[in-house]
């Protein structure tokens, strides 16, 4: 038998159908009438101006500004095919959003639903919250598995213009998503800078990631990286323009209070650069007098340039003081056990007392000046002494910087995914 629902104002349609094996039942309220054919489905509820139901097949066709929510996705379209039975079915052309932390807004030619994904054709996708988005992914093909979106043949346009292309790409909203970055510097020159995550099973993935440069050193790295109840282990290849290649191993295990880390970096070049590092974290903890954490760490460094080694083995703590989410000043002492210079090796802090602080100053819409720095008061001095201001919107973010101590300054160009 086939039931023909129609949005008609002089008919009391039935408001909601509920579908049990076998057997169809309807209900109204028996009072109002209603414009919308509202279908509740286990997995999927249907909305639309006509609707027509096979009771024998359990297949539903349903036309007309039609709405369909299925976990937290929802799909705008003229016309569903829909097998309550099988749980899958097939849709037309389509808008929707699927509802995260930040709503991605997505759109397609046609979408085949399953009871575990989503499978859609020439897809348009962004997190841009503008109705003409200043950024968006295409894809040939999307897949959608719960917090995982794999997409295929995939090309990154700004202001409609193509900038990178990628041959897959897997978002998981549960995870880090990918970074991309352009600036120049009076030191490197032009820069580009990305990072991203090639999901292949449920907890690993291929890391690829560069940071490029016109006059400075560029890096391309590629790895593996895999996640299990808190444990992080990323194994990487990295190439330098300067020193060829090197390896790169690093563990992490994160909990609710605690952060401990492991990293192995071993340059291959003659006399290259072997690094080998431990460091222990006390998360911030709350007080009334503000937030705090403090870590220790441990070091062996080591290089070799024109006949001369430096480094050695170093020791240190921190102590981190968050008085709001903008203001934040630290102490790190550094120990050397070793009588070798350092060179660059120790480039962000020197032996002794150092003073950090960071301080975020927010004015006008999504504007920031920001200054932040390190001051070593045994023996360096001013390591860095950075002045900055930056805008931010919902998806990009700018930000001009000036280092006094190292006179360099610097502008970048993000996207926030």
């Amino acid at each position: 038998m086939i039931i023909k629902f129609l949005n008609i104002k002089v008919v009391i349609v039935v408001s909601i159908l509920v579908f049990a094996v076998g057997s169809c039942v309807a209900a109204t309220d028996g009072s109002e009438v209603s414009e919308r054919v509202i279908i509740n489905g286990e997995k999927i509820r249907i909305e639309a101006d006509d609707v027509t139901y096979d009771t024998e097949t359990g297949v539903i066709e349903a036309t007309g500004s039609v709405k369909v929510t299925t976990g937290d996705m929802v799909y705008h379209t003229e016309s569903i095919t829909y097998d309550m039975q099988k749980s899958s079915g097939v849709m037309t052309a389509f808008n929707g959003t699927i509802y995260s932390e930040r709503n991605i807004q997505l759109s397609g030619t046609s979408v085949t639903l399953s009871d575990e994904k989503s499978t859609i054709s020439g897809v348009a996708l962004t997190r841009c919250e503008l109705d003409h988005p200043h950024y968006h992914i295409s894809a040939k093909e999307v897949t959608i598995e719960g917090e995982k979106i794999h997409l295929e043949r995939v090309v990154l346009k700004i202001k409609e213009v193509p900038v990178f292309y990628l041959p897959r790409l897997t978002l998981n909203l549960d995870r880090k998503m990918p970074e991309f970055r352009i600036g120049y510097s009076n030191d490197d020159g032009l820069k580009y800078a990305f990072d991203y995550l090639a999901e292949l099973t449920a907890n690993s993935g291929l890391v690829i990631d560069g940071d490029l440069s016109v006059h400075g050193e560029s890096t391309l790295g590629i790895g593996w990286e895999s996640n299990h109840q808190g444990l992080q282990n990323q194994l990487k290849f990295e190439y330098s323009s300067d020193a060829g290649w090197a390896f790169i191993d690093k563990l992490v295990y994160d909990d609710s209070n605690w952060l401990f880390t492991l990293d192995v970096f071993h340059d291959f070049s003659a006399g290259g650069e072997k690094q080998y590092g431990a460091k222990v974290t006390r998360k911030y903890w709350e007080t009334s007098w503000g937030s705090w954490q403090v870590s220790a760490l441990a070091r062996e460094v080591s290089k070799t340039e024109e006949f001369q080694e430096y480094g050695g083995f170093y020791t240190g703590w921190q102590l981190d003081y968050k008085l709001s989410s903008n203001v934040t000043l630290s102490y790190l002492r550094i120990d050397s056990h070793t009588s070798r210079e350092y060179g660059d090796l120790m480039e962000d802090y020197g032996l002794g007392d150092n003073w950090l602080y960071d301080l975020r100053l927010p004015f006008g819409d999504g504007h920031m000046v920001g200054l932040n720095g390190v001051y070593n008061s045994d023996d360096t001095g001013w390591i860095h002494q950075i002045y900055s201001i930056s805008k931010e919107s919902c998806c990009f973010k700018t930000e001009l910087s000036y280092d006094h101590a190292e006179d360099s300054l610097e502008l970048s160009f993000g996207i926030k995914f």
